[in-house]
């Protein structure tokens, strides 16, 4: 039987062939792009976990970030304005105050509820202690994200957090 595709003759020794099937390796490429894609597309607007949360709301404490505290938490009726509270406990009440943490468990209650488990690390003259006891932080979904629902946040945990 006669092959139907046309050919070209490139110069003396190659041929290109045009027709309608994609090749094996094409394929595969565009299937593995597709999937590079499609994974990129979820880490950059996929669902934030409690633990991401609470390490950016830790991360945002330890930098004294106070944009960054608005973002990552939630206190519905503040007693005062919220970024006025933070700029006091940030800035006044924990000025200098040298911290670390470790993240251990969570737990997803309910849909928009958890608490993750942080531990934190005490600094003394004879050096760091973590403490024995993780503080339970709980944390609600508030507008599609977690954040830090310091209402239940314990009043021992960070001097002078917003109330």
């Amino acid at each position: 039987m006669e092959d139907r595709r046309k050919t070209t003759d490139v110069g003396t020794s190659m041929r290109v062939r045009s027709g309608g099937r994609l090749s094996f390796v094409g394929l595969v490429g565009l299937v593995g792009l597709l999937i590079v894609l499609g994974l990129g597309g979820f880490f950059v607007f996929g669902v934030q976990t409690p633990e991401q949360a609470m390490q950016q709301f830790m991360t945002a404490l330890a930098e004294r970030d106070i944009d960054r505290l608005m973002e990552t938490s939630v206190l519905d009726q503040p007693s005062k304005p919220l970024r006025e509270q933070w700029d006091f406990c940030l800035n006044v009440a924990a000025k200098g105050l040298p911290f670390a943490w470790h993240i251990g468990e969570s737990r997803q209650l309910s849909d928009d509820r958890a608490y993750v488990e942080v531990f934190t690390v005490e600094f003394a003259v004879g050096g760091a202690k973590e403490s024995d006891e993780p503080y339970r932080i709980p944390l609600v979904r508030h507008h599609g994200k977690w954040k830090v629902d310091l209402t239940g946040v314990p009043r021992d945990f960070f001097p002078s957090l917003p109330r």
